[in-house]
């Protein structure tokens, strides 16, 4: 398993952006037969029914591999024991 992370900083709109910068991470997951894993967020959230790649919010002090790594556990279970960065 590869997991690839990268970092966004972005709002949904502008009358919704923070007044400082929020640091997200997103995972790729893959395998070797060249899949890739999206997830399809539920109908009740935020963006509901949209596909997104796993990943969240960097808590302040978090590193972004600790969030991210966090972030596969908590919204779908997965142990990293493995990864690499997408460069």
């Amino acid at each position: 398993m590869i997991t690839f992370a990268l970092t966004l900083s972005t709002a949904p709109d502008m009358a919704t952006m923070p007044t400082t910068p929020v640091t997200v991470v997103a995972g790729i997951v893959g395998n070797v037969q060249g899949q890739v894993l999206i997830a399809k967020r539920s109908a009740a959230s935020h963006q509901g029914n949209q596909w997104e790649f796993p990943g969240g919010k960097v808590a302040i002090g978090e590193s972004m591999t600790d969030a991210l790594v966090r972030e596969l556990q908590e919204e779908l279970g997965i142990i990293v024991v493995d990864y690499s960065f997408y460069q």
